[in-house]
């Protein structure tokens, strides 16, 4: 008896968009895990739920993780041990989660400065850089890969472009975000490309 092949996914995971809670809403270790879980849950199951085969996801969760300096953010070291904790099988799918701190043709240049803490009249105010350049340069260089299917988990308007351009290389991409179909107004494209939308709404 021939045996099923079951495929391999990667999924680019902009994880504070992808989230239904604020950014300030984390603040403890506590909040992280359940960030990350109703996440990877709603994930899964949408996977399982749409009929194919998948055997394997390699979830890269993109942020702030990284200081102009290097270090880790305390969020991103939070996210690290919950990472290391849900890596295993879930609904049958094998589960490799990472911080995308680096490209993924890049490995070993770790992307400084993806956390910026700034003061202003209110205080101390916090921003991401580079996350969603990160993300995109990843998708299209995954776009030439033919045997991974690509996941971009997002609810910006600013991976649109590289959807694009990887949905015409590739044909194997999903999108999963919040809104429905038809709020974006480039959602004509990807409808043409044949890309589907996922509905995507994690539990917290």
């Amino acid at each position: 008896m021939t045996a099923i092949s079951r495929r391999r996914t990667i999924a680019l995971i902009d994880y504070d968009n992808a989230r239904i809670e604020p950014i300030t809403a984390e603040r403890n270790a506590g909040a992280v895990q359940v960030g990350c879980l109703s996440i990877i849950e709603a994930l899964t199951a949408a996977l399982v739920a749409s009929g194919a085969s998948y055997g394997e996801i390699r979830a890269r969760f993109y942020g702030g993780w990284l200081h102009e300096d290097g270090r880790w953010t305390e969020r991103a070291e939070w996210m690290r041990e919950e990472l290391r904790n849900m890596r295993g099988l879930r609904h049958g799918i094998r589960l490799l989660p990472e911080l995308a701190v680096a490209l993924m043709s890049q490995p070993r240049r770790d992307i400084r400065g993806t956390a910026r803490i700034r003061t202003d009249r209110s205080g101390y105010s916090h921003q991401q850089k580079m996350v969603d350049t990160m993300l995109c340069v990843d998708l299209v260089l995954m776009s030439l890969a033919p045997d991974e299917d690509i996941v971009v988990v997002s609810d910006d308007d600013d991976v649109i472009p590289a959807m694009i351009v990887a949905q015409a290389t590739l044909g194997r991409i999903r999108l999963f975000r919040h809104r429905e179909l038809g709020k974006s107004c480039n959602d004509h494209h990807l409808r043409e490309l044949g890309l589907p939308i996922t509905v995507f709404r994690p539990v917290q």
